[in-house]
């Protein structure tokens, strides 16, 4: 779980960046325990990691509901990474 906590917490830091957060909702499957121990582990590499200055603040990291539509939220999201990415390489090679 420490491992796979890195590569969102890049992805956290890069939304907060580009669009300046208050809050980002993780949704999934998994039980809400999960969710906080990856939550928490999340935080800690944020504040170890991506803490540049005493006057910016970090995106509060919020459990979203066990939501079945959750998919299609984030297939929502492919015309935002497809105008701001930098590479296509996890997409489909499918035009939306």
């Amino acid at each position: 779980m420490e491992q796979a906590a890195l590569a969102p917490s890049l992805a956290v830091i890069d939304i907060h960046s580009l669009l300046d957060t208050g809050a980002v909702v993780l949704t999934s499957r998994p039980s809400h325990e999960i969710i906080q121990y990856f939550i928490q582990l999340m935080d800690v590499i944020l504040e170890q990691e991506y803490q540049l200055d005493l006057s910016q603040s970090l995106p509060k990291l919020l459990e979203g509901g066990n939501q079945s539509d959750f998919h299609a939220l984030a297939a929502a999201m492919v015309p935002y990474y497809q105008r701001y990415a930098t590479t296509f390489s996890i997409l489909p090679r499918q035009i939306f």
